[in-house]
């Protein structure tokens, strides 16, 4: 999977403090009707916060990822932590 990050590096940005992820200078993703933001990369569809928080630390998240806020479109990496399935319900 770390080839994987590192060529969504060199084509989507992330920034940390509005959460959104771009590609070409544009917003990437979108909603698909349940409020979490997915991104298209190389044919697949991944979930904007798992994406965010690979390209923020280095690395996929070792289990899911919580919207502390219960937003689930705020990105923004202060807001997502790496929690148990039964933590995350």
């Amino acid at each position: 999977m770390a080839g994987l990050i590192e060529r969504m590096a060199l084509t989507l940005n992330y920034d940390p403090h509005s959460g959104l992820i771009y590609r070409g200078g544009k917003v990437a993703g979108g909603d698909k009707g349940n409020g979490y933001i997915r991104v298209r990369f190389e044919g697949k569809r991944y979930a904007a916060h798992r994406i965010a928080w690979a390209l923020f630390y280095g690395a996929w998240p070792d289990g899911e990822i919580d919207h502390i806020n219960r937003n689930r479109s705020d990105n923004r990496i202060d807001n997502l932590r790496v929690t148990t399935r039964e933590q995350n319900m």
